[in-house]
C-alpha cells in the first residue's frame, strides 16, 4: 500500500509539473516578448535620433561652406587688393573703362560699432546702360558696398564718378 501511495504521489507530482510547465513557459515567453518590444521601441527612437544627427551634420557642413564663402568675401581693409581686382573684373564684364585705379582711403570705424570700412572713389566711362549695370554689380555682389554718391556727366551721360564705402574686417 505504501508503494501504491508512493507511485500515486509521484504520478500526481509529475502530472502537476507537466500541467504547470506550459504555464511557466508561457509566462517567460510573455516576459521576454515585453522586453523584446521595449528594445524594439528603443531601437526606433535611436534610429530617429540617428537620422536627426545625420541631418544636423549635413546642415552643419552646408553652413560651414557658406561661412567659408562669406569669410572669403570679407575684405581685409589693410590689404584691399581683392576689392580692386573685383572692380576691374566687373568693369571688363560690363565693357566699361575705369579711369585710374580706385582711390582707397584709410580704414575707418563707422557709426556701427561692429563694422569697419574704407572709402573709395573711381571714375568710369562707357555706354550709359553699361555704367548702370556696372553700378548694380558692384553694389549687389561679392563685397558689402554702400554707394554714397554717383555723378553722371559727358555726352549721353557716358562718364560716371562713384564714391562709397566698402565694409570689411
Amino acid at each position: 500500500m505504501k508503494k501504491k501511495f508512493f507511485y500515486i504521489l509521484i504520478f500526481f507530482a509529475f502530472f502537476v509539473l507537466s500541467l504547470s510547465a506550459p504555464f511557466f513557459i508561457l509566462l517567460n515567453i510573455k516576459k521576454n516578448s515585453e522586453e523584446l518590444f521595449k528594445i524594439k521601441e528603443k531601437n526606433k527612437e535611436n534610429l530617429v535620433l540617428f537620422e536627426e544627427i545625420l541631418k544636423y551634420k549635413k546642415t552643419i557642413r552646408e553652413k560651414q561652406r557658406e561661412m567659408e564663402k562669406i569669410n572669403e568675401n570679407i575684405l581685409n581693409l589693410n590689404f584691399p587688393l581683392p576689392f580692386v581686382q573685383f572692380l576691374e573684373e566687373k568693369s571688363k564684364e560690363c565693357n566699361i573703362q575705369i579711369e585710374g585705379a580706385p582711390n582707397l582711403l584709410q580704414p575707418q570705424g563707422t557709426k556701427e560699432k561692429y563694422f569697419n570700412s574704407i572709402s573709395f572713389s573711381l571714375s568710369a566711362s562707357g555706354e550709359k546702360g553699361k555704367l548702370f549695370e556696372f553700378l548694380n554689380k558692384i553694389e549687389n555682389e561679392k563685397f558689402l558696398v554702400e554707394i554714397e554718391k554717383v555723378t553722371l556727366s559727358g555726352e549721353n551721360l557716358s562718364k560716371m564718378s562713384v564714391s562709397g564705402k566698402v565694409f570689411g574686417k
